[in-house]
């Protein structure tokens, strides 16, 4: 796929970079279950690399094995939201069955997943205030794993992820951040792309299929010239 780089006249432009990803495959949750078992109930209330489950006995959160791909990941395993999300009776303070994570400002959130219905529409909700103000809506009619993506522009919060209704699977969640730049002045066709090792060992032409660690991208331009830039990955699906 080619790649241009556009001039852009803008007062306010953004780039985003990953600052926070949560994958439901990785060993900081998989490590949760049990030796000789496919899964683990979350019933109690913990934190998890800055990701709070809000649990109890009777409103859990389900970890279990499940293999989804989409967008190059290759998940194994997915929380499931046993039903719906539950909070006191003044909506701001959590019962069970609801995620949350705090960010310090305006941010894209990334979530992948889908409905436990193969027919029924469902929604996952992304709150701030609680229960009280709605920032974000995935919509998921059965059929295959979805992404949802929506900007979060406010100031620093606790932002909270549940479903309205019934089950709902997700399998990964990404917070990034939005860093602004004055104006984008380069028009340019990226014709190829190549990652290569600190030192200096073509690894590969795909982000997708590299393992973790550090590496340096070297775009080609279609007027001979080049751009190095040192990228970080951080999950290997």
């Amino acid at each position: 796929m080619k790649k241009i780089y556009v001039t852009l006249l803008c007062a306010f432009c953004a780039i985003y970079s990953y600052g926070q990803e949560w994958n439901f495959s990785d060993a900081e949750f998989t490590g949760l279950i049990a030796e000789g078992s496919t899964s683990v109930d979350i019933v109690e209330n913990q934190t998890i690399s800055g990701l709070t489950f809000h649990c109890t006995a009777e409103k859990d959160i389900t970890l279990q094995e499940n293999s989804k791909s989409i967008d190059g990941y290759e998940f194994t395993h997915r929380l499931k939201f046993n039903g719906s999300g539950t909070w006191d009776d003044d909506n701001v303070t959590t019962v069970g069955r609801i995620l949350s994570f705090s960010v310090d400002g305006p941010k894209l959130i990334t979530v992948y997943g889908m409905t436990s219905s193969s027919s029924s529409e469902r929604n996952l909700l992304f709150t701030v205030d609680g229960k009280q103000t709605e920032i974000g809506r995935f919509t998921h009619v059965g059929g295959d794993i979805g992404k949802y993506e929506f900007n979060y522009t406010g100031e620093a919060n606790t932002i909270y992820v549940f479903s309205e209704s019934s089950g709902f699977n997700i399998y990964a969640l990404k917070v990034a951040t939005a860093t602004a730049i004055d104006d984008v002045k380069v028009l340019k066709e990226v014709i190829k792309t190549q990652y290569y090792s600190i030192n200096g060992v073509l690894v590969s032409t795909s982000y997708d299929v590299l393992p973790k660690g550090i590496y340096i991208k070297q775009d080609l331009f279609e007027d001979g010239t080049s751009k190095t830039t040192k990228v970080s990955k951080t999950s290997a699906w």
